[in-house]
């Protein structure tokens, strides 16, 4: 049986990473989340979720198909904004 969070939280997997990079997140309600993915320049290169989620504990994959190097992204949601860096290895 799975419980609903009683809090929202947010992480990123491995970082630096290889490959595929995974998102945590736990809502605590159902919500609309967005995560986008930017390049150095600022130029939002994807958004692997843009969507009304349920409330629990969800994966967001994201695999990117870009050279080596800095990223950054942008959670946005009713609890949290968030913006952090990822670094890519090939």
């Amino acid at each position: 049986m799975t419980t609903t969070p009683c809090f929202f939280s947010f992480r990123i997997g491995q970082n630096p990473a290889r490959g595929r990079v995974t998102f945590t997140l736990a809502i605590p309600d159902i919500a609309q989340v967005q995560l986008s993915i930017y390049d150095v320049s600022g130029r939002m290169i994807a958004e692997p979720i843009y969507e009304q989620l349920s409330a629990g504990n969800h994966e967001i994959h994201w695999n990117p198909e870009i050279s080596a190097g800095i990223y950054f992204y942008s959670l946005q949601s009713p609890w949290e904004n968030r913006n952090g860096k990822i670094v890519l290895m090939k």
